[in-house]
């Protein structure tokens, strides 16, 4: 799980970085301002709030709903996890309820989409820390979630995805090259 104690300090020097400001790109806009600083409450927040402690209400919630927001905007046909805590995995299932979820470490390489396939589906891949094993998996139509991204900060750069964002907790990037290349820094 990613941690959510928010350091004041941190937060002023992030300040200039929060909602979309500075970018100009009307995917990238819509983006941040309509998934990322969502604050309507979707269909299943009520149901899988209730699985919550106390203590994770405060904590955790908002990441979990970004969870599930980034996931009921994606809509992928394909969803890959990687060392996901329960409640990621549930928060990530219920926003595509006809998505096949799948743990990375149990598929085998015959099952897995290749990147030269034409018709590869639309895939959620989220891991908790980087592996190499899902470079050969990631085509146009592919949306990876990073957990932590600052703690993989050289993996998560190197990366060949056309379109980054880096909320400092969680790290987002699209394989499509109708985009143009960006790495965005969004306060979250």
């Amino acid at each position: 799980m990613t941690p959510s104690f928010r350091n004041p300090w941190l937060w002023l020097r992030r300040f200039r970085k929060r909602c979309g400001y500075g970018v100009h790109s009307p995917f990238a806009f819509g983006l941040i301002d309509g998934v990322v600083y969502e604050r309507l409450p979707y269909y299943a927040f009520s149901d899988l709030d209730r699985r919550l402690t106390f203590r994770q209400r405060f904590r955790l919630r908002r990441y979990l709903h970004l969870l599930f927001r980034l996931c009921n905007y994606h809509q992928p046909r394909l969803i890959l996890l990687s060392e996901a805590h329960p409640l990621e995995r549930d928060y990530i299932a219920a926003a595509c309820k006809r998505a096949d979820v799948r743990d990375f470490q149990f598929i085998s390489k015959v099952e897995m989409p290749s990147s030269a396939d034409a018709g590869a589906p639309r895939m959620l891949i989220f891991l908790s820390r980087p592996s190499d094993e899902v470079l050969p998996l990631l085509h146009p139509g592919t949306m990876l979630l990073l957990a932590n991204v600052h703690r993989y900060k050289q993996w998560w750069e190197g990366l060949p995805s056309v379109v980054s964002f880096d909320l400092y907790d969680v790290g987002i990037a699209f394989f499509d090259a109708h985009y143009n290349r960006q790495a965005y820094t969004v306060c979250f």
